[in-house]
């Protein structure tokens, strides 16, 4: 089913064009809808992923999980759980009303030379095709489109998109020129800011950022979708307090009965059903959907490796995710200097949010499963979006980001919750070419086991496995994502290890009691798991 009240406020604003002239109105931001729906360019709204449960369209202009095209006839474009036969969703039988995002995009907000500019792509895009040339954006080419892989369709039997991968618009090769293929399914694009007259939802200066996006199916991540994102500054103007922002815009099949939440240990924000009576889900009970930060953008930290594309980067470090805000349908951000807030963690004006008198950047950060804490409350048409920042970006500089996209469904409304946590806290492993110690007493994965005991007081054991030689790192965050203590930054051979924690933290300062994360991570893999400390 898709959304009425939306297509509501869409006829209206279709009846005042006709009035207007584009140039006399203040357009909402529902209304914008439709002109991406009507361009005529190199727009690519028909691809989309659809494997681990999940089908979601991907374009090439920063929008994703929304079907702009009508290629399967209804507005929204994510579905889960996804049955794995198209023929059912062209069809249009009933298993097309499992929805649980409506629309969901990339911002970018920072300040050049002290003002505050924006790109977003939401119901519509200031982002267009295809890589920048000279400082600008380019022509409208049909190669600008979005290119998608099968890891069964490579060089033995290769579909188009192989055979014509855009190197020369920066999809990555190997060392002989072939494309580099990860998971079981990748869909590549490429695409910029750089176009002045794009600029329409809040009316910025472009900044002047290409965006490669990445969008990958790994077989071994159930229920999860990764898209991978590589920003590259190819202005001549240095970004201040630059925010990297996922916004999106969830519809646990109806709209308008839905709440939020946030968790800040594992760096992810989500939304579930306000009951679990879900029209459009019966008779299956409604899902919870949620967007993780795996590795932020980098900044500077004398010490630390940042994670960046397959490689580290030292004396550097990965933002986590540094604020979760809200706002419901029809109060959306309409200046750029309230997109700029959000993305800072502050409410629409630039106040500080406050909870239980205390000011917060994560809101519903609580349990819905307990009721402790804050909690979302009044069931509505829900916005929600995660950021990561501030960070300085330079002319020439380059910035990665990589997020977790996952779907579970429980026994109850709130047990999807339950679920969905377990989905984000499954390790993943991103493939390599190194081949595999042939020594059968090493490990033959990467892992990291429960801490024991727990809980503790005061010390703890951490075991990990490691099955080749790895750069690692060995943190402890407290429950706000705060990092407490770096047990081990190192490089390593394979083998398996144990490391006690003694629930001090980088200054040697007996820590409180509470919950704590603590997150292994290689140049190829990352796990994180939580612990308890009770005195």
């Amino acid at each position: 089913m898709y959304k009425d009240v939306k297509n509501q406020i869409v006829k209206f604003v279709l009846i005042i064009i006709f009035c207007f002239t584009i140039s006399d109105l203040g357009f909402t931001k529902e209304s914008i809808k439709l002109q991406v729906q009507n361009k005529t360019s190199t727009i690519d709204n028909s691809h989309y992923i659809n494997a681990n449960d999940i089908l979601m369209f991907v374009t090439n202009h920063g929008n994703f999980g929304r079907d702009l095209s009508g290629v399967i006839g209804i507005d929204a474009g994510t579905w889960y759980p996804y049955s794995g036969d198209m023929d059912d969703y062209f069809m249009a039988q009933t298993v097309v009303n499992y929805f649980p995002l409506y629309a969901a995009g990339v911002w970018i907000s920072g300040k050049v030379n002290g003002d505050i500019r924006v790109a977003t792509s939401e119901y519509a895009s200031e982002y267009v095709p295809g890589p920048m040339l000279n400082d600008t954006a380019q022509t409208d080419l049909p190669e600008f489109k979005v290119y998608k892989l099968f890891s069964d369709s490579l060089s033995t039997n290769p579909n188009d998109d192989y055979t014509n991968w855009p190197v020369d618009q920066g999809a990555p090769v190997d060392y002989l020129g072939r494309p580099v293929m990860r998971g079981d399914q990748m869909l590549w694009s490429v695409y910029n800011d750089a176009d002045t007259a794009k600029h329409v939802i809040y009316a910025t200066d472009p900044f002047g950022i290409e965006i490669q996006q990445t969008t990958i199916a790994y077989a071994g991540s159930p229920q999860s979708i990764f898209i991978e994102y590589k920003l590259y500054n190819r202005s001549s103007q240095q970004i201040d307090s630059c925010y990297f922002s996922l916004w999106s815009d969830p519809d646990i099949g109806f709209a308008s009965d839905d709440f939020i939440g946030c968790d800040t240990l594992d760096n992810y924000f989500y939304a579930y059903n306000s009951d679990n009576d879900e029209t459009n889900y019966n008779p299956l009970v409604p899902p919870a959907i949620g967007f993780q930060y795996v590795y932020g953008p980098m900044i500077p930290s004398m010490g630390d490796s940042a994670y960046f594309d397959g490689i580290y980067i030292h004396d550097y470090t990965n933002l986590p995710m540094t604020s979760v805000n809200k706002y419901i349908g029809g109060v959306d951000p309409d200046v750029a200097e309230e997109v700029f807030n959000y993305a800072k963690g502050l409410d629409r004006i630039g106040n500080p949010i406050i909870y239980n008198g205390n000011e917060i950047k994560y809101v519903c950060s609580g349990d819905p499963t307990t009721g402790i804490g804050d909690i979302d409350v009044s069931p509505a048409d829900r916005r929600v979006m995660g950021s990561a920042g501030p960070f300085s970006f330079a002319p020439g500089d380059s910035q990665f980001v990589m997020i977790r996209m996952a779907a579970a469904q429980g026994v109850t409304n709130l047990n999807s919750i339950t679920q969905l946590d377990n989905v984000m806290n499954q390790p993943f492993n991103i493939p390599t070419n190194v081949e595999k110690n042939s020594d059968d007493l090493l490990p033959a994965e990467f892992t990291l086991q429960q801490n024991y005991p727990n809980p503790f007081n005061p010390t703890t054991t951490i075991e990990y496995s490691l099955p080749t030689r790895s750069n690692i790192k060995l943190e402890i965050f407290n429950i706000l994502g705060q990092k407490v203590r770096t047990l081990l930054q190192t490089n390593k051979s394979a083998g398996n290890y144990t490391v006690e924690w003694d629930s001090k933290d980088d200054f040697n300062n007996p820590v409180a009691s509470g919950i704590y994360l603590y997150k292994l991570t290689t140049e190829t893999y990352t796990q994180s798991k939580k612990m308890s400390l009770i005195k």
